[in-house]
């Protein structure tokens, strides 16, 4: 396999298949805006968000709701209220940082309260082999 900047960035972007929205528990809100929701970093007792701003702060209880696709999102208008008919993983977490990058995307770290933990370590087992893909690839393509 040739290695170049494509590959490099092909391999980047498989980290960020999943899809989240998530509804703040302690002020009621819902985000839906899949779209503008990123998984940042993925570790065995925390996460790491990207997110629209004024959404939640520090303290703050959430409610995250992780696709493998945006089948069920793309015409979602709001979370049902039995949201055990919606496919996906479900995690607890409280935010614990909190960065405002700028006007529209805000950075959050998220300590997990509750999660399915066998599923939540086979995502972070699979970040740390695609991350390593990316390490991999960077040496190659330095040299």
């Amino acid at each position: 396999m040739t290695v170049n900047e494509k590959s490099i960035t092909l391999v980047t972007k498989s980290l960020t298949q999943s899809q989240v929205i998530f509804v703040n528990e302690t002020s009621n809100v819902e985000c839906i805006r899949y779209k503008d929701i990123k998984l940042v970093l993925a570790e065995e007792n925390q996460v790491t968000l990207l997110i629209p701003p004024n959404t939640c702060t520090i303290g703050h209880h959430l409610f995250l709701f992780i696709f493998q696709n945006d089948k069920q999102l793309r015409n979602m208008k709001r979370i049902p209220k039995d949201r055990s008919v919606m496919k996906c993983i479900t995690l607890h977490g409280t935010v614990t940082e909190l960065f405002s990058i700028d006007d529209s995307i805000t950075e959050v770290t998220l300590k997990i309260t509750d999660k399915v933990m066998e599923y939540w370590q086979g995502i972070i087992k699979n970040i740390d082999t695609k991350q390593d893909q990316v390490s991999e690839l960077f040496w190659k393509y330095r040299t």
